[in-house]
């Protein structure tokens, strides 16, 4: 434990249940209005992953459904297109409700970080932005 670090406040970050994606978008990001005026964005993040069962090589793919809110919503939802390459950080949400008369589990990604990878794209430089 680092000095000056409580055994609560390790605890709780230890606890948080924070998280990192890195994935592609399936789709534009769409915004709206919700609550008492606030902006939410909206998104999939698709992640696939290679792996070998013997000689055949397979991909598997999950998505995962990411909600921004406020400026980080506005910004990602003005500067992000289908197809970039994303890094998300956020917390995991899990809520059940009744779809047809039967329960249904939804997991969503709340974001806290969102940011172009990089190491899978580029963006040009625009010099007249201000």
């Amino acid at each position: 434990m680092q000095s000056g670090t409580s055994s609560g406040e390790l605890r709780d970050a230890v606890t948080d249940n924070a998280l990192t994606l890195i994935g592609t978008l399936t789709r534009d990001p769409t915004i709206s209005t919700v609550g008492r005026g606030t902006r939410m964005c909206r998104f999939t993040l698709a992640m696939s992953h290679q792996y070998k069962e013997g000689d055949v090589k397979k991909t598997q793919t999950n998505y995962y459904e990411v909600r921004s809110f406020a400026d980080l919503a506005v910004n990602f939802a003005e500067s992000c297109r289908r197809g970039d390459s994303v890094i998300v950080v956020g917390k995991l949400s899990q809520h059940t409700h009744i779809d047809s008369g039967k329960p249904s589990t939804v997991v969503e990604i709340f974001a806290q970080h969102i940011g172009l990878d990089f190491l899978q794209q580029s963006t040009p430089f625009d010099e007249s932005a201000e």
